[in-house]
């Protein structure tokens, strides 16, 4: 489970804020606003998808581009690897690695084509740990 943390004081997230912190109005300064919380590991904030090396990280929790599939109960690519061989689906994920690197910049926002490309090869290194 992910452990949010104040990015100010380092409280935990649901407890207490440490005094002096701005975000209690315990301080001579102003409240800054809502409180920010970010994952103790990787620092990205609370609702955003964690870096890959975070061991919070699953390449299953986020998406590229929208929640489409997110809303899913099943996410097509569970579909696609219970459906297909080991080597089929690995093709499959290779593949998208491949079109996203080289659509990258022609279609959407180049940037987003770069994140779909490392989306995907992340889902194959996690498929290939996952096997051994």
């Amino acid at each position: 489970m992910t452990i949010y943390v104040c990015s100010w004081c380092g409280a935990a997230k649901g407890s207490e804020h440490k005094f002096g912190c701005v975000f209690t109005g315990k301080t001579l300064g102003p409240v800054t606003g809502k409180s920010v919380y970010v994952c103790s590991s990787c620092g990205v904030r609370d609702g955003d998808p964690h870096i890959s090396t975070c061991p919070f990280s699953s390449v299953d929790s986020y998406q590229i581009g929208g929640d489409h599939y997110k809303e899913l109960a099943v996410q097509p690519w569970e579909a696609m690897e219970s459906w297909m061989s080991e080597a089929e689906f690995e093709g499959f994920l290779r593949g998208n690695v491949i079109k996203y690197l080289a659509r990258a910049g022609k279609k959407d926002d180049e940037l987003q084509d770069l994140k779909k490309a490392l989306h995907y090869l992340e889902k194959l290194v996690s498929v290939k740990e996952r096997r051994g």
